[in-house]
């Protein structure tokens, strides 16, 4: 004899289920109201096709009113959630009712049982939500008007610039004709005594360009009402500036090559190849940057006696990079830009090369995992010639021993110094500790030299790579193999040694996900 199982299928075919969200970047609050009770509220991940599937199977069949506040995120999550077939309201966060209790403790489940009430009780009007055409449109007369504010803005500096360096207007440009194309043509022929004066006035001229440029079309599109396209036009409002080949001429002394696998920047000092399919930086003296977020990693100890102990160097850099793009904006803004992402940060390196050979590197990356860091800032490889470490830095006192390795100035070589002796209190040792070698150079060569002015590594010839500091940045060096790695850190404390690290730990710093590392290091070659 056969039995067949019945299954019955709940149906909430008259039901009203109000979801109230709390959108952010990393995730969403969700509340879940019906007409008589509040069922749920959890969190979950920034997705309508999750909240879609949640709720068409927990209640099927019901009708589905989900409601966020106006913000950040425009109303692109209200036009998937109605894609997926769940109405969508986007409300004006002023117009929700709040009570006192809300306002003083405001937290995101309070906000989306907030936004699922309001919808509950059907008590304030949407907003209207344009179609994408509209936003567009909206957008492109924002965008405008953006421009028109930075071309006042750029014609008021070239002013200031003008009659701060004692540069009369010549008599045929009345104020009436102040920027016509004669006026923009003689702004870009004027020549400085001082160099940097020249370019200061360039960039304010290309920029001025740029914007002329932007504004400088009207376009116009003429549409049936059976709804295809007549015809478009491209006019220009006023007449054009002179165009070049580049969006600005050449730097007589600088210039940049665009070849199969790299940028070549060339001044009159130094020449940089940046290569595009690492976004490295390959010059006479270095390659690099590498970034660095170094992990506490609780190693270290104090000895009092016997031999020398010798810890492995802990020195990762952040591993895995992946490049995004490299942006070419030398003829601009005088700078590259380098997007791409580590395992544990993604962001940007901008480089910029000076007229002298000079270099500015900005780093700006948002973190992709938590850590408590000792070290961070970028690291430079260089041959392992450079073993000439010299450096001016602003200490906690005003005065040191000339064998300190904390000393205001000195200098140390990678490969000075002795093999390492025993040692113990009863001990004389034979020469300094700083003198004490290891396999990444002396002592005083690998130790972190804090709130540095002006490091450097050279040859014996005195050539090599120097940064420039105002006493905020750290510098710490070591040998690898055949190259010298050269740190320079934005951030450092006192390390893991744990006799020290009561002390040392005050200056910790605990990052999350989403923080920002940034920094700036300017260097030169000699």
């Amino acid at each position: 004899m056969k039995t067949q199982a019945q299954v019955n299928q709940v149906s909430f075919d008259v039901q009203n289920f109000y979801c109230g969200i709390d959108v952010h970047k990393k995730s969403w609050t969700v509340t879940i109201e019906t007409d008589d009770i509040r069922l749920k509220t959890f969190s979950q991940n920034p997705d309508p096709v999750l909240l879609s599937r949640y709720l068409k199977n927990h209640y099927p069949g019901g009708t589905y009113i989900a409601g966020y506040e106006a913000g950040y995120f425009g109303f692109g999550i209200q036009r998937k959630l109605s894609e997926l077939g769940i109405e969508c309201q986007v409300l004006h966060a002023a117009d929700i009712p709040t009570t006192h209790k809300e306002k003083d403790q405001k937290r995101d489940p309070r906000d989306s049982k907030k936004i699922a009430r309001t919808l509950r009780t059907d008590s304030i009007s949407p907003i209207w939500v344009p179609s994408k055409q509209q936003e567009s449109d909206r957008q492109l007369i924002r965008t405008r008007k953006i421009l028109v504010n930075k071309m006042t803005r750029v014609k008021t500096q070239l002013k200031s610039f003008l009659v701060i360096h004692d540069i009369a207007f010549p008599p045929e440009f009345s104020e009436s004709i102040r920027w016509s194309n004669k006026f923009i043509k003689w702004l870009s022929e004027i020549q400085l005594e001082e160099e940097s004066g020249t370019h200061a006035l360039s960039s304010y001229y290309h920029e001025l360009v740029f914007l002329r440029s932007e504004l400088a079309r009207l376009e116009l599109e003429f549409v049936d009402p059976r709804g295809f396209i007549v015809d478009n036009f491209s006019l220009p409002i006023y007449p054009q500036v002179i165009e070049y080949k580049h969006p600005i001429p050449e730097n007589p002394i600088m210039k940049v090559e665009e070849k199969d696998d790299f940028l070549l920047v060339t001044s009159n000092n130094e020449s940089y190849k940046i290569s595009t399919k690492t976004g490295l930086i390959t010059c006479n003296t270095f390659t690099g940057p590498y970034l660095m977020i170094l992990p506490m990693n609780n190693g270290g100890d104090t000895q009092m006696n016997g031999p020398t102990k010798y810890y492995e160097p802990y020195t990762p850099v952040c591993t895995e990079w992946d490049l995004d793009s490299v942006e070419n904006l030398f003829y601009q803004r005088m700078e590259i830009k380098v997007y791409g992402t580590y395992k544990e940060a993604k962001g940007c390196f901008t480089y910029k090369i000076q007229s002298s050979g000079d270099i500015l590197i900005n780093y700006d990356f948002e973190l992709l995992e938590d850590i408590n860091p000792r070290q961070m800032g970028l690291v430079f490889d260089l041959p392992k010639v450079y073993e000439n470490l010299s450096w001016k830095r602003k200490g906690y006192w005003s005065t040191y021993p000339e064998w300190h390795i904390a000393r205001l100035e000195g200098t140390a070589k990678a490969s000075e110094g002795f093999d390492s002796t025993p040692v113990g209190p009863r001990t004389k040792p034979d020469h300094e500790w700083r003198l004490d070698r290891t396999a990444i150079g002396s002592n005083d060569f690998a130790s972190t030299k804090h709130n540095i002015y002006k490091p450097s590594l050279s040859d014996n010839t005195g050539k090599g790579l120097e940064v420039r500091s105002m006493g905020k940045l750290n510098s710490r060096s070591w040998i690898e193999g055949s190259r010298i790695h050269w740190l320079i850190a934005n951030y450092s404390n006192g390390g893991s040694e744990r006799f020290l690290r009561p002390h040392a730990e005050k200056d910790d710093i605990y990052l999350k996900v989403g923080d920002e590392v940034k920094g700036s290091i300017f260097a030169s070659s000699s």
